[in-house]
C-alpha cells in the first residue's frame, strides 16, 4: 500500500478538499451571501445555478472519507466504533451535498423547497453531533494529558454550537466552529489508532 493510500491520508485529504472547494464557491457566492450571516451551505442554495460547486466540495469530500473507510478495513488504524461514526459522518456529508439547503436574500423565482431543506439540516446537524461522539471516544482512550486537551476542544465546540444556533454572525460563528472541528480531526485522527 502506497504511502498516500493510506486510511488516515485518504481522510485528511478530505478535509482539505472540501475547504479548498468551498473557497472557490465563496468566490462564485450568490448575490447577498455574506460571510458573516451565511454558512457554508448556503453557498449552494436551492435554485441557484452555481449550486453544484457546493455539491461537490461537500459529495467529494463524503467520497475520500468512505475510500478511507474501505482502506481502513484492510489495514485497521481506527477502532471499530469510531469508523462507524465516520461512516455515518459521511453518509450524512453526501446527503448534505444531495439536498440543499435556501438563502432567504436570493429573490428567485421559484419558492424554496422546506422539505429538501429539512433533509439538509437533518444531515448536517446529525454530522456535527456525530463529530462531537469521536470526540467523546478520544476522550475515553486518552491519557490523562490528552483527555484534558480532547475535553477543552469538546467544551469549545459545544459553546461554539449555541452560539451558531442561537447567537449573531451565524457564518462567522460556523466558519470558526468548523474550521476547530476539522484542525481537530487533522491534529488528532492519528492519536486514536487500534493498538
Amino acid at each position: 500500500m502506497s504511502k498516500l493510500n493510506q486510511p488516515l491520508i485518504m481522510m485528511k485529504l478530505g478535509v482539505i478538499y472540501f475547504y479548498v472547494v468551498a473557497l472557490i464557491a465563496h468566490v462564485f457566492a450568490p448575490d447577498g451571501y455574506s460571510i458573516l450571516e451565511h454558512n457554508f451551505s448556503q453557498l449552494g442554495p436551492q435554485n441557484y445555478e452555481l449550486s453544484w460547486i457546493m455539491q461537490i466540495a461537500f459529495i467529494g469530500s463524503a467520497i475520500l472519507w468512505f475510500y478511507g473507510l474501505y482502506l481502513n478495513r484492510r489495514k485497521k488504524v481506527l477502532h471499530k466504533s469510531v469508523a462507524i461514526m465516520f461512516f455515518f459522518i459521511a453518509t450524512f456529508i453526501v446527503f448534505a451535498g444531495l439536498f440543499k439547503t435556501n438563502l432567504p436574500v436570493m429573490s428567485l423565482p421559484l419558492t424554496y423547497n422546506s422539505f429538501e431543506k429539512n433533509i439538509h439540516l437533518v444531515a448536517a446537524h446529525g454530522s456535527q453531533i456525530l463529530g462531537l461522539l469521536i470526540l467523546l471516544e478520544h476522550i475515553k482512550y486518552s491519557d490523562k494529558t490528552m483527555r484534558k486537551r480532547h475535553v477543552t476542544v469538546l467544551i469549545l465546540l459545544v459553546v461554539l454550537s449555541v452560539i451558531f444556533q442561537f447567537g449573531p454572525y451565524v457564518g462567522l460563528t460556523q466558519r470558526i466552529l468548523a474550521f476547530t472541528h476539522s484542525f481537530w480531526t487533522l491534529m488528532y485522527l492519528n492519536m486514536y489508532q487500534k493498538g
